[in-house]
C-alpha cells in the first residue's frame, strides 16, 4: 500500500503526539491503572502505513516508554520482593 508522504507524516505526528498523551497519563497515575495498554491502539493504527522495520522501531519504543513512566511514576504500592 502506497501512502503519499503527507499522509504519512502527518499520521506519524498524530500517533507521536498520543503517544506522548499516553505517556503522561500512564506517569500520573496509580499502577493499578493500565493506560500503557492504549500503545496497542497507536501500533495498530500506524501499522499499515509504516514497514515492518518501522512497526518494530514504533513498538520498541512503546515498550521503552512504558519502562520509563514505570520508573517515573511515584504513586502505588509496588513492592520489589
Amino acid at each position: 500500500m502506497r501512502v503519499n508522504s503527507s499522509r504519512l507524516g502527518l499520521s506519524i505526528a498524530v500517533a507521536l503526539a498520543v503517544m506522548a498523551a499516553i505517556f503522561v497519563a500512564d506517569t500520573s497515575t496509580d499502577y493499578a491503572v493500565a493506560a500503557a495498554g492504549f500503545y496497542t491502539v497507536v501500533i495498530l493504527a500506524v501499522a499499515r502505513l509504516l514497514s515492518a522495520r518501522q512497526l518494530i522501531v514504533l513498538a520498541c519504543t512503546c515498550v521503552l516508554l512504558t519502562l520509563l513512566s514505570f520508573a517515573l511514576s511515584g504513586f502505588g504500592n509496588y513492592r520489589w520482593d
